[in-house]
C-alpha cells in the first residue's frame, strides 16, 4: 500500500491588543509506504515508511505571558513551526491463540522538533516558551506483548529502547547531544467475576535528554475497578490515580548561563467514583465503561 498526501496550511496569528499579524504558513507532501509479507496465519513481517507532521496547538502559539509566580513566566511562540517526522520501520508480528507479539526496529528523523526552552528575560524573571530544534534523530526497538490467562487475566506490555541524538545549535546550545533512553508500560485487566473487573495500569519513563539538560525518570501506577449491574445497563466505576503518590516531573537545566532543577508534583492522589447508565437496546457485546485516570500535574 502506498499513498501521497498534499497539504497547505495558511496560518495568521492576529494579536489584537498589539495590532500585529504574524503569518506562519507552510505546505508539503507526505508520502506513505506499507509492505507486509504473511508467512502463515501466525507470522507476518512488515516494512513501513511514512512522513508525518505534528502541529503546534493553540496554546503553543499564544505569545501572551502567563505568570506562574513572580519569578517565572510561560508563553507560546507564534513563529513555531510544525514537526516533520521521517519514519522507517521493520517489524515482525507473531500470533497464537490469545498471544500477540510485535517487535519493531525503527529510525525516526524529526525536523523542527518542538521543545521547551527557559531563558532569563531580566535579572530575576525567567521565561519558558516553545522553540524548534534543528533536528532530532532516534533509532531503537519497540516490543509489544498482548496475552492473557484464559478469561480471567489479560495484559498488554509495551517497551521502547532507543538511542537519541538532538541538535540544538540553532538555539545557541551545544551542536549535538546523545544518550540511550527507554520506557515501559503495563496494563492488566482482572475479570474477577462476570460482573466485576479490576485494572492495574503502570508506566515508567527513564532519564531523557533536553536541549538544556535532561528530564529525570518518572513512575506512575493507577488502579481501577468496574462493577456491572442489571445486565450491564448500569456500571459503577472507581479509580485511584497515582496509587503510590510517586508521579512527578523533574527537569534539570545545566548550561553556562543557567543552572536550575524544577520539580512539579501534585499534592496527593486523585480518587474517582462514577455511575454510568446505558440506555437503549443492549448489544450482543455491550461497550465497556472505560476506566480513565487523571495524570495531570
Amino acid at each position: 500500500m502506498g499513498g501521497l498526501r498534499g497539504e497547505y496550511s495558511g496560518i495568521k496569528s492576529r494579536l489584537k491588543t498589539a495590532e500585529t499579524v504574524i503569518p506562519n504558513s507552510y505546505s508539503n507532501f507526505y508520502p506513505t509506504l506499507h509492505k507486509a509479507y504473511h508467512f502463515n496465519d501466525r507470522n507476518e513481517m512488515q516494512l513501513n515508511y511514512s512522513m508525518r507532521i505534528n502541529r503546534p496547538e493553540g496554546d503553543d502559539l499564544n505569545p501572551f505571558p502567563e505568570y506562574r509566580d513572580p519569578l517565572n513566566v510561560s508563553a507560546g511562540n507564534p513563529y513555531l513551526k510544525p514537526e516533520k517526522i521521517h519514519s522507517a520501520e521493520i517489524g515482525y508480528l507473531f500470533r497464537q491463540n490469545l498471544t500477540t507479539v510485535v517487535a519493531t526496529a525503527y529510525y525516526r528523523n524529526i525536523f523542527n522538533k518542538m521543545t521547551e526552552i527557559t531563558r532569563f528575560i531580566n535579572d530575576s524573571v525567567m521565561l519558558t516558551t516553545k522553540e524548534n530544534l534543528s533536528s532530532s534523530q532516534s533509532s531503537g526497538l519497540e516490543f509489544i506483548v498482548s496475552s492473557g490467562i484464559g478469561r480471567v487475566v489479560s495484559f498488554n506490555l509495551s517497551s521502547n529502547v532507543y538511542y537519541n541524538i538532538i541538535d540544538g545549535s540553532e538555539l545557541g546550545f551545544s551542536s549535538t547531544k546523545s544518550a540511550v533512553a527507554w520506557n515501559a508500560a503495563l496494563n492488566t485487566n482482572f475479570n474477577i467475576t462476570q460482573n466485576l473487573m479490576a485494572q492495574l495500569n503502570t508506566r515508567y519513563t527513564a532519564k531523557s535528554l533536553t536541549p538544556q539538560g535532561y528530564r529525570e525518570p518518572s513512575f506512575i501506577m493507577n488502579l481501577g475497578a468496574r462493577y456491572d449491574l442489571f445486565h450491564k445497563k448500569v456500571s459503577l466505576l472507581f479509580t485511584v490515580s497515582d496509587l503510590f503518590n510517586s508521579f512527578k516531573q523533574v527537569t534539570t537545566i545545566d548550561t553556562p548561563e543557567l543552572k536550575r532543577r524544577m520539580e512539579r508534583k501534585r499534592t496527593s492522589q486523585v480518587f474517582y467514583a462514577g455511575l454510568v447508565l446505558h440506555f437503549g437496546k443492549t448489544p450482543k457485546k455491550p461497550k465497556e465503561a472505560v476506566l480513565k485516570y487523571d495524570e495531570g500535574i
